[in-house]
């Protein structure tokens, strides 16, 4: 009567053998307590052509713009907390806004460009599922054919080198297969160079080497004096901190990159400024800057 998956889920039951219900039967009652699960989609990631901000002058000025317009339209706060969430809102909503997001990529050297473009079309038919279903299936289909194109190319070039460089052949084929090399022993050495063997004495290194470069030495962490007389940070020292970041770099959890705070010149300086004497003053650190 219950299927195998949801058995666990009966807390009670109770047959009534001598009911009258017109049936040969006998009625079943049960209790069930059934918990479905929650199912939560994940958000798409996707990356802006931050570069764009360097080289072309025209989104640069449109990004500065939109971000000027939201921060001044956002009132006076007196927490650092709610500081940051209206700059951090205010710069990654322009640079969404603004920066055209970096085209899907091969993912496969054996890939078309006719795969990727049905791959988007499938991605937004999710809501249709006979729409979705048709075309992830014409997506099988032709990444099959595809592969098989590929290999075959491959295979035709490696046998028409297979006289000529055999080294060549052998580097071909363990790329295609995916078989990789390693060249490392896998022994543990001590300080002196000798390989140890013995099990004490391998655990006795390792823990000697985590000994070494992870313990940690330094002074307890200081207590932030709040509300102390003290001069505040100056524009020309965030200034120079600001140019002085390297770019190119991967974003921290709040997504901002550097490039979109270099960008934004003066009003980039006023911005950080003001969150950074607004810390200075509070000893508050906004909960984004915690983590790495």
């Amino acid at each position: 009567m219950v299927s195998h998956r949801f058995r666990n889920s009966i807390i009670s039951s109770k047959a009534f053998p001598g009911s009258d219900c017109g049936s040969d039967h006998v009625p079943v009652i049960c209790e069930s307590r059934v918990k479905l699960k929650r199912l939560n989609q994940s958000k798409r990631n996707f990356k802006l052509q931050i570069h764009l901000l360097k080289e072309d002058t025209d989104i640069k000025q449109k990004y500065r713009i939109k971000v000027q317009n939201r921060f001044e339209a956002l009132g006076e706060t007196t927490k650092t907390e709610a500081l940051w969430e209206q700059m951090k809102s205010s710069i990654l909503a322009s640079a969404v806004e603004v920066l055209p997001k970096i085209q899907m990529k091969k993912k496969k050297k054996w890939m078309t460009d006719d795969i990727l473009l049905l791959m988007e079309q499938r991605r937004l038919k999710k809501s249709n599922p006979l729409e979705y279903k048709s075309i992830d299936k014409e997506i099988r289909i032709k990444c099959s054919e595809a592969k098989e194109k590929w290999l075959n190319e491959q295979c035709l070039d490696i046998e028409n080198k297979l006289s000529v460089n055999t080294k060549y052949v052998h580097r071909r084929i363990d790329e295609i297969t995916g078989k990789s090399r390693c060249t490392s022993s896998g022994c543990i050495k001590s300080k002196s160079g000798t390989i140890l063997m013995e099990k004490n004495d391998i655990l006795n290194r390792w823990s000697e080497y985590i000994r070494e470069h992870f313990d940690d030495n330094r002074a307890p962490k200081p207590n932030i004096k709040k509300n102390i007389e003290e001069p505040s940070i100056m524009k020309d020292e965030v200034r120079q901190a600001i140019k002085s970041m390297k770019t190119n770099k991967a974003t921290g959890p709040d997504g901002i990159s550097i490039e979109m705070i270099q960008c934004l010149d003066e009003l980039g300086v006023d911005i950080m400024t003001k969150l950074i004497n607004k810390i200075y003053d509070t000893g508050e650190l906004p909960e984004d800057l915690t983590k790495s």
